[in-house]
C-alpha cells in the first residue's frame, strides 16, 4: 500500500447505541445476516467484503485476497486485513444510515480516544498485519554493510600468509619454465579438478611433465596450506551482534511485537554452531579463486607479473567483502527477525520480496504465507548473495463454517 493507513468509518449517531459505540469510529464491518440483499453471507469473508461495501460506499479492486486476519478472544468478531496499492483505488462515499464520514487513519494514531473501545482491544492482533513492510527492515543495511566490508576484506587478506602465494606462484612457473606448454592446450581448469591437481607430487628442474606438474604444486601448496581464520571470525561475530540486535528491533518495531529477553543470546548461539562451516567455506573459496587464476595464467602463458597483479585483485577484491558482508548480515538478521516472531507466538510468517526480486525469491512470495517452523521452497533468507528479501507476521484467515 503507497501510505501504510488504514481505513476506518464513524459511526452515525444511534440512540440505540451506548457510550462505547456512540459515533465512534471503527472498521467497517457488520453482522452476517445477509444485508440489504437478505440473502445469506456463504462465508464470514464474503459477509465481510459485503458489509465493507455497503458502509464505505467503495468497491474493493477485483482480485483482492485477505493478507491476514484475526478473531477476537471471545470469538464473536472475526476481522480480515486487506491491503490495496494506492488508496486512490478507494472512491470513498459512505451511506449516511452506516456511516458519518470514512478517512485513513496511520496506525500510530488508532489508540485515540475517539476510536471503539473494541478495535482498541484488537491491535495487538492487528498492528502486526498493518505495518510489516519490506523497508522497515533495511533502515541501517547500508550502514552496517559499509562499515564491515573493509573489515572482512582485511581479514580475508590474512587467511594465507603471505609467502605462500608467492611460492606458489614462483613453483608454478619455474616448472612452466622448464617444460613450456603453448597458449590454450591446456583446458582451464574448473573447482572440481582443484582437489585433484592438488595431488600431484611437486617436481625439481626440467623432468617430465613438469608444467602440469608446476601447476599441481601450486595448488598443492595453497590448498594444502593451513587457513588463519581467527581474524575472519572475530569481524563475522561482531556483524552477527549487529544484525542480531538490528533485526530484533527492527521486527519489533515494524510490527508491534516485542524483542524477548535473552533473545540476542539465543540466536547467537545458534548462529555460532553455523558459523565454523561458514568461516571455513568462505576462506577455501577465497583460496580456491587465487589457486584457479594462478593455474589459468601459467597454462595460458601470462607473464607472472600481470598473475600476481590478477592474485591481488582477488585478495583485496572489496566488491566479494560487500557480498559476504551483506549475505551474512541477512542470514544473522533474518534468524532474529524469526526469533522474535516465535518467541510472540506469531504463527505464520510471509514473505517480503526486495524489489526486482529474482524467480527464485517470488517463488517463495507465491507461496506466502506459511507457518513459522516451515522452510521456503526456494530456501530460507538470504536465498542467494545478496538477497534482501524478509519476512513478516501473517495469520492465516480462518476457514470457518457459519453456525
Amino acid at each position: 500500500m503507497d501510505t501504510g493507513r488504514v481505513l476506518m468509518i464513524q459511526r452515525t449517531p444511534d440512540h440505540h447505541d451506548d457510550d462505547t459505540a456512540q459515533a465512534r469510529w471503527e472498521w467497517p464491518g457488520g453482522k452476517l445476516d445477509g444485508g440489504e440483499t437478505g440473502i445469506p453471507d456463504p462465508s464470514v469473508w464474503l459477509g465481510a467484503v459485503r458489509e465493507w461495501c455497503e458502509e464505505t460506499g467503495a468497491v474493493l479492486p477485483k482480485g483482492l485476497v485477505p493478507v491476514g486476519g484475526w478473531v477476537s478472544e471471545d470469538e464473536v468478531y472475526e476481522g480480515f486485513v486487506v491491503q490495496v496499492p494506492h488508496e486512490s483505488e478507494i472512491a470513498l462515499d459512505p451511506e449516511p444510515s452506516e456511516a458519518s464520514a470514512a478517512r485513513w487513519w496511520d496506525p500510530e494514531d488508532l489508540e485515540d480516544p475517539a476510536v471503539r473501545d473494541k478495535v482498541i482491544e484488537q491491535l495487538g492482533d492487528i498492528k502486526p498485519l498493518l505495518k510489516a513492510k519490506w523497508e522497515d527492515f533495511h533502515q541501517r543495511t547500508d550502514e552496517i554493510v559499509d562499515r564491515y566490508t573493509p573489515m572482512i576484506r582485511d581479514a580475508l587478506s590474512q587467511v594465507l600468509e603471505g609467502e605462500t602465494v608467492q611460492a606458489a606462484m614462483r613453483v608454478a612457473y619455474q616448472a612452466q619454465k622448464a617444460q613450456p606448454t603453448a597458449p590454450g592446450s591446456q583446458n582451464r581448469p574448473n573447482p572440481a579438478a582443484l582437489s585433484a591437481l592438488a595431488g600431484v607430487v611437486p617436481v625439481a628442474g626440467g623432468t617430465a611433465g613438469a608444467g602440469a606438474a608446476g601447476v599441481g604444486a601450486a595448488l598443492a601448496l595453497l590448498l594444502a596450506a593451513p587457513l588463519a581464520l581467527g581474524g575472519l571470525g572475530i569481524v563475522l561475530a561482531a556483524l552477527y551482534e549487529e544484525a542480531i540486535t538490528q533485526g530484533s528491533s527492527e521486527a519489533a518495531g515494524a510490527t508491534g511485537l516485542a524483542v524477548p529477553p535473552a533473545l540476542a543470546s539465543e540466536v547467537a548461539e545458534e548462529l555460532a554452531q553455523q558459523t565454523e562451516i561458514t568461516i571455513r567455506g568462505i576462506a577455501e573459496t577465497e583460496v580456491n579463486r587465487i589457486a584457479d587464476a594462478i593455474a589459468e595464467a601459467v597454462r595460458g602463458g601470462v607473464p607472472m607479473s600481470e598473475t600476481i597483479a590478477r592474485v591481488d585483485e582477488i585478495v583485496h577484491d572489496a566488491k566479494r567483502a560487500a557480498m559476504i558482508a551483506e549475505t551474512e548480515y541477512a542470514r544473522a538478521m533474518t534468524m532474529a527477525v524469526r526469533a522474535t516472531y516465535r518467541r510472540n507466538n506469531v504463527p505464520e510468517v510471509k514473505w517480503l520480496h526486495q524489489p526486482g526480486a529474482c524467480e527464485r525469491c517470488m517463488a517463495n512470495a507465491a507461496v506466502s504465507p506459511i507457518p513459522i517452523n516451515d522452510s521456503w521452497p526456494s530456501g530460507d533468507v538470504p536465498v542467494h548473495p545478496n538477497c534482501r528479501c524478509v519476512e513478516a507476521p501473517a495469520v492465516k484467515v480462518p476457514e470457518r463454517p457459519i453456525l
